[in-house]
């Protein structure tokens, strides 16, 4: 019973790696931001101030997760987060450039948001998947 324990444990967090892999594309911001403001003619300030919404959402986040989380469980707030920055990064690929707000919506609002919650869970769940590894 204990070796099984322990590989679904491994198992998430394999998954739980995986994830924050994924969250780590919040940080690609400074490759988007020059073809950004190639493409719709949005000013190096626009494009910045996105991106302090970014973090100023994912910080939200990350401590939405912390009311939350025990409450309905880890794997609903991490579902919840990934569909959040999902709806953010669809609806920032689909953007036509004629507001700077939806930018600011999308990407820094909801995917911000999303992954704030999505790597607060990931995190805060490790150490209680190891509890003898602390």
């Amino acid at each position: 019973m204990k070796n099984t324990s322990y590989k679904i444990r491994r198992l998430y967090l394999a998954v739980g790696v995986l994830a924050m892999l994924f969250a780590g594309v919040i940080y690609t911001w400074s490759i988007l931001k020059a073809p950004l403001a190639d493409s719709f003619g949005w000013t190096a300030s626009q494009l910045a101030l996105n991106f302090t919404l970014t973090m100023c959402f994912y910080c939200i986040g990350c401590i939405i997760t912390g009311i939350i989380e025990r409450r309905i469980g880890v794997k609903i707030t991490i579902i919840i987060g990934a569909v959040l920055a999902f709806i953010g990064f669809q609806i920032s690929a689909r953007l036509s450039g004629a507001s700077v707000i939806m930018l600011y919506f999308s990407y820094g609002f909801l995917s911000g948001m999303g992954i704030g919650m999505a790597y607060s869970c990931i995190i805060s769940a490790v150490g209680a998947w190891f509890p003898e590894k602390k």
